[in-house]
């Protein structure tokens, strides 16, 4: 299961994710460097978002954490799908950057038209590391 954090996310922090993301999406499937149009096309279900569903505060082991908001929830799934290859992404439609992604450990089907619950996720982002 691939993850990913764009180079803006990277270099800023999780708090330029938090200022950034718009739309929270569950898609049917993500393979590391998918582009946003890729993405996009693979859309099962989608959440707004804004900078207050976000929390960032101190984490374990003098780490950083940001954290969705919990309870977001599409009424109506854009599509049917689901199983083990499902991920959720963190997109920024105004610049179409798909800024992070993570998996979604559930693994339940989805139907078109009914209800989808996000759920709350947690990113932690450690101290440096010499290479």
């Amino acid at each position: 299961m691939a993850r990913y954090f764009h180079p803006d996310v990277l270099d800023n922090g999780p708090a330029y994710l938090r200022a950034n993301c718009d739309l929270m999406v569950l898609v049917s499937t993500y393979t590391f460097g998918d582009n946003y149009a890729t993405v996009t096309g693979n859309v099962l279900a989608a959440v707004s978002m804004a900078p207050t569903d976000f929390t960032l505060a101190d984490g374990d082991s003098n780490s950083r954490t940001m954290t969705s908001a919990s309870g977001k929830q599409d009424p109506d799934a854009d599509a049917g799908g689901g199983g083990a290859s499902m991920h959720i992404a963190f997109l920024d439609t105004v610049n179409s950057k798909v800024l992070g992604v993570t998996e979604e450990t559930s693994d339940q089907s989805i139907t078109a038209n009914n209800p989808v619950l996000f759920p709350q996720i947690t990113v932690a982002v450690g101290q440096p590391v010499v290479l």
